[in-house]
């Protein structure tokens, strides 16, 4: 898998603009359900093109989490999107591959098909609804600093 470009984010338009550079290359863009609600439709542009691009989309079923619970009413959260949505689905009306996957050997299989296929794909990857957290709050990420290396 050498020849493998990654790219995360919601800017398909770039993977997709990547991928023609150098037609031997795969890219693989990844992305949330969220990011994709925003970029979603270049897999249009994708499959047109028949360009080798992989789309992971990591589907928690929400913005930032796929568990946050309405307060006020009820009805959805607002950043809880629909959990039985099948974003795979969407690349095929297309022309593309679409792969549903629900464990880590599930991913692993689907994207090695797909890179393999050099053909769009998409690769629905369910995930935990309660995974996930605000871009902004990097805390998480980052090592105590008793654990930090000198």
């Amino acid at each position: 898998m050498t020849d493998v470009e990654t790219a995360d984010g919601n800017d398909l338009v770039v993977d997709a603009f990547e991928s023609t550079l150098d037609n031997a290359r795969n890219i693989i863009a990844i992305e949330g359900d969220s990011a994709f609600g925003f970029s979603g439709m270049e897999i249009e542009t994708i499959c047109r093109y028949r360009l080798p691009v992989v789309v992971l989309v990591f589907d928690n079923g929400g913005v930032y989490r796929g568990d946050e619970i309405n307060p006020h009413s009820a009805d959805p959260a607002p950043t809880v999107l629909l959990h039985s949505s099948r974003y795979d689905t969407l690349i095929e009306a297309f022309g593309g591959v679409g792969y549903h996957a629900e464990t880590s050997e599930q991913v692993a299989a689907a994207v090695r098909s797909a890179l393999a296929s050099g053909e769009p794909a998409l690769v629905d990857c369910v995930i935990d609804p309660a995974v996930g957290t605000e871009s902004g709050h990097l805390q998480k990420l980052r090592r105590p600093s008793h654990e930090e290396e000198t």
